[in-house]
């Protein structure tokens, strides 16, 4: 007999409340910083950042989907 296979772990795609953390948690800090000689306000700059942060976690989430086999060939989620 042989065992079942066991459901892979999706602990990973917790990562995703990364970017709502980003930019909801620390909204009230920031709102009332202040770079000296950068035109730009600082809220703007943090929202820009949380782009590339949100981007590069979804990234990450996506191959460790890939890794644990969540992902099928045409990019669709499996069954597994």
């Amino acid at each position: 007999m042989t065992k079942p296979s066991a459901k892979p772990r999706k602990w990973h795609r917790w990562l995703l409340l990364a970017p709502f953390a980003w930019q909801l948690g620390a909204a009230p800090f920031i709102n009332d910083v202040e770079i000296p000689g950068v035109p730009v306000p600082f809220p703007l700059i943090w929202q820009m950042l949380g782009v590339i942060l949100t981007s590069v976690v979804i990234a990450l989430v996506f191959r460790m989907d890939a890794a644990a086999g969540n992902v099928a060939d045409d990019g669709e989620e499996s069954d597994v």
